[in-house]
């Protein structure tokens, strides 16, 4: 988990980015708007004791979720192993 988690967060660091397009459209549908995502994602970093991560991920059904894994777990390992599923978009 922890080679793929790191690959995926420094390939999302970019300066001078806009979100815009399908990923905002589906943001906003799951979410409600760009905010209340801000502050889901941001409560889920800043709630899990010790290591670990939160993650933006695509679930099986089509939505987008904010779910939290410990130490150097990853969503694509599954809910038996990491507690969620999901395909991750964004992991800080």
């Amino acid at each position: 988990g922890g080679h793929l988690n790191h690959t995926l967060f420094w390939k999302s660091l970019k300066k001078g980015t806009t979100l815009q397009g399908a990923l905002k459209d589906a943001i906003e549908r799951d979410f409600g708007s760009v905010e209340a995502f801000q502050a889901e994602f941001e409560k889920a970093a800043a709630t899990r004791f010790g290591s670990g991560w939160a993650w933006l991920v695509l679930q099986a059904d089509g939505k987008l979720a904010v779910v939290s894994t410990a130490n150097q777990d990853s969503p694509v390992m599954g809910k038996e192993i990491a507690g969620c599923e999901g395909y991750p978009l964004l992991g800080l």
